[in-house]
């Protein structure tokens, strides 16, 4: 793996743990995630058994219908210094509202997700004003996430260990602390 792969890699990393203390879990009875389609593709459906490689920027929902960069986005587009992709697992180090619209689209498709408070960071606050990411407590999300393909890099289902079987998902993910399935 190349210097520079290692650096984007170290940084999901570090982003990715970074967030866990603020994730929630789902509470009955809200609503629903809501998938807005910007580019449809035919391709595969996203599921759980496989990282993927996306682009992404967080918004914020203003209760009088705009939409607020939260200051973290993958895209020059959207205020990143480069355009560079990221590797996600549905199910994983992703608050619940982010995996419930990743497994409703397609490899290549890209989409606004939006995400009710409750299934995202509900009455916690990530960041703080003035930061490089901020959301405040009960803020609904819009996420722009363009599924770009399997991140065939990450080394999933493949004998990395020497132990002649395939290696999970969850082995390599928790070797750097990241929860299992949500």
């Amino acid at each position: 793996m190349s210097l520079d792969r290692w650096n984007r890699r170290f940084l999901q990393l570090t982003i990715m743990v970074w967030l866990l203390p603020f994730q929630i879990l789902a509470s009955s009875g809200s609503d629903d995630v809501v998938v807005k389609t910007l580019k449809a593709t035919s391709g595969a459906p996203v599921t759980k058994d496989w990282p993927y490689l996306a682009y992404v920027t967080f918004y914020i929902d203003n209760k009088d219908g705009t939409r607020k960069p939260s200051g973290w986005s993958t895209r020059t587009e959207d205020g990143a210094e480069e355009d560079d992709v990221i590797s996600i697992v549905p199910g994983q180090g992703l608050v619940p509202g982010w995996t419930e619209g990743l497994l409703q689209m397609k490899e290549g498709e890209r989409a606004e997700l939006y995400i009710p408070a409750e299934k995202g960071y509900g009455h916690k606050t990530l960041g703080t004003p003035g930061s490089d990411i901020y959301i405040p407590p009960n803020s609904p999300l819009i996420i722009d996430v363009e599924v770009i393909a399997k991140d065939s890099d990450f080394g999933v289902f493949e004998d990395n260990d020497g132990s002649g079987e395939d290696d999970e998902i969850d082995e390599d993910i928790n070797s750097y602390g990241f929860p299992g399935d949500l």
